[in-house]
This record gives C-alpha cells, sequence and structure tokens, in this order.
C-alpha cells in the first residue's frame, strides 16, 4: 500500500547541458537512463561523462515549489522553477525523507537515491553566491527510477510503505497447528493452535505450553 503525501507541480527537461529546461505535461521515465528528452537520458548532460561525488545518480532529480517560493518570498529573488534545473517539482512531501526510501509518482517507482544540493542557477547568477549556504540540503533529491513508465503533471507522489505479509503468515500458522493435530495427535494443543491463528499470535509450540505457557499478547 502506499502514504500519499504530496502531488507533481511541474516537469522539465532538457536536450543538452546548459540548454533551456523546457517544460512538459507528461514525459517517459526510463530505468537506468533518465527522462526521454532530457540530457541525462541522451548521455550528454554536465555530469554525464564523470563522476562527481554527490552528483553519480543523475536519472531524475526533483524539488520541492516551497523551496522556489522561499526563494522569492523571503530572499526577493526572481527565480522559477525551471531555473533549478530539476527534473520534477512537487508540492507537500518533505523529499529529504525520501533518501533511501522507494517512492511512487504516478505509475512510476522510484528510489531516493540521496540530496540534489543546490547550485548557482538555483539563486540566478554568481552575486547570489552566498545564499546557497542558507540553501544547504534544501536543493531537493536525486532519484533512480525503478520501473517505466509515464509521469504527468498533478500525479501523487508516495512514499511506498512494505505491505505485511498477513497473508503468508496466516497460512504458516495454520499448517503448525495441522501439523500439530497429525504428528501428537493432541486435540487439545490442535484447538490452542488453531485458536492462536484465529486471534493472529501464535501458536503453542508443544503441548506443555498449553497449560504453562505465557499468554501471548495480540502481535496485529
Amino acid at each position: 500500500m502506499t502514504a500519499v503525501a504530496g502531488h507533481v507541480v511541474s516537469i522539465y527537461v532538457a536536450p543538452a547541458a546548459g540548454s533551456r529546461m523546457e517544460s512538459r505535461g507528461e514525459v517517459r521515465a526510463v530505468p537506468g537512463c533518465g527522462l526521454e528528452g532530457d540530457r541525462y537520458c541522451a548521455g550528454n548532460g554536465a555530469f554525464s561523462s564523470r563522476a562527481v561525488p554527490g552528483r553519480e545518480v543523475t536519472e531524475l532529480t526533483l524539488i520541492e515549489s516551497e523551496v522556489i517560493e522561499h526563494l522569492r518570498e523571503d530572499f526577493g529573488i526572481d527565480v522559477t522553477a525551471a531555473d533549478s534545473r530539476r527534473n520534477i517539482v512537487t508540492r507537500g512531501v518533505a523529499l529529504n525523507d525520501l533518501v533511501g526510501s522507494e517512492l511512487h509518482v504516478g505509475e512510476v517507482r522510484l528510489r531516493g537515491a540521496g540530496l540534489c544540493e543546490p547550485c548557482v542557477s538555483l539563486v540566478k547568477s554568481a552575486q547570489n553566491r552566498h545564499l546557497l549556504r542558507g540553501l544547504a540540503h534544501k536543493g531537493g533529491l536525486r532519484a533512480r527510477i525503478l520501473s517505466a513508465g509515464v509521469l504527468a503533471v498533478g500525479d501523487r507522489v508516495a512514499e511506498a510503505v512494505a505491505e505485511a505479509p498477513t497473508g503468508h503468515r496466516q497460512e504458516a500458522l495454520v499448517r503448525v497447528a495441522e501439523r500439530f493435530l497429525h504428528e501428537l495427535g493432541d486435540d487439545d494443543v490442535a484447538a490452542a493452535s488453531l485458536g492462536a491463528v484465529q486471534r493472529g499470535v501464535d501458536p503453542p509450540q508443544q503441548a506443555g505450553d498449553v497449560l504453562t505457557g505465557p499468554q501471548l499478547p495480540d502481535s496485529r
């Protein structure tokens, strides 16, 4: 299952390093490559041919729209989302919290690979370089693309939450109860085991547990 956390505000790609970021309503994500039409998927991005510490993952970058608003409203910089040179602009999701986590953007699965620290383009000019210190760790997220699919403006952005394997565990507990019944021929143990299965707790492991073992708490 997934926990809804935010949505996509805008999408950008640039055909080559240094070229203008172009807005897209939707774009196809390609695992191990990037976004179709973007410089990094084409292999001609600024960091495509050389590994730079902290910028090894270039498939997809995201930034919070709230950071752009912060620059405009609090620093007075006439910056746009395209100036950030990030691919995906989000709203309502704390991207820093997704480092190391799997997330869904629409139908596409991603994994947060690391922070995307701010660069001069985010503050418009070298004269504003001093502002980068205040933006440390606010430049967005680098992500690996885990599944192919189309990303679109308005898509939900959600951290993937592992679903508890309750069905498999329940089946295993039923098999334990059946084994007790078959091997031990002890109706009391079998009844206790099946009762434990119904309550969602571990069954007793031997006949003595039924009589003297402690009552296990409900683990659901």
